[in-house]
Order: structure tokens, then C-alpha cells, then sequence
């Protein structure tokens, strides 16, 4: 009877510990809307302040100070800092 229940309780972990890494691969994308700063950051309408991913397309946003943007991308929080991996974004003229 032990056996099955250290089986048990192993395979309740595994599932888990599967579940809390899924939640962290599916993070859902979001479409925010702002101005570029001088930093190079995005300042949405509502005052709140996203550093961009280096990747390609956050590092030409990073450059468009000044700019009205509509980006599309993963919102990530570290330490108490938001930041967005652009996977698209638009100029809003």
C-alpha cells in the first residue's frame, strides 16, 4: 500500500511541476499602445512604463523617440519592472 501512495504523490508532483512550466511557456500576447520615450522605453496612455525586449524589432522601436506606437508582444515583469518582447508594433500617425 506504501508503494502506491509514494507513486501516487511522485506523480501528483511531476503533474505540478508540468503545470507551473506550461503557465510560463503560454504566456499570453498583448497589443499596448503608447509613446517611445527618450529612454528608448514605451509609455503606455495609462502612464505605465515597458522596457523593450532586444530583440530585432524592440531595438528599431527603441530608436523611434517621440513616436506614437501600437505594439503587439509578451509582457513580462522582473523585479518590479514591466517589459514587452515585440513581436509586431505599427506607427500611429
Amino acid at each position: 500500500m506504501k508503494s502506491y501512495k509514494k507513486a501516487f504523490v511522485g506523480i501528483m508532483g511531476l503533474v505540478l511541476v508540468a503545470f507551473i512550466c506550461s503557465m510560463a511557456i503560454a504566456a499570453d500576447e498583448k497589443t499596448l499602445t503608447g509613446k517611445i520615450n527618450e529612454d528608448g522605453k514605451l509609455l503606455t496612455e495609462d502612464g505605465k512604463i515597458y522596457d523593450l525586449g532586444e530583440t530585432e524589432k524592440g531595438l528599431a522601436l527603441a530608436e523611434m523617440s517621440g513616436k506614437n506606437v501600437s505594439i503587439t508582444g509578451t509582457v513580462t515583469e522582473k523585479e518590479g519592472t514591466m517589459a514587452i518582447d515585440v513581436v509586431e508594433y505599427k506607427v500611429i500617425e
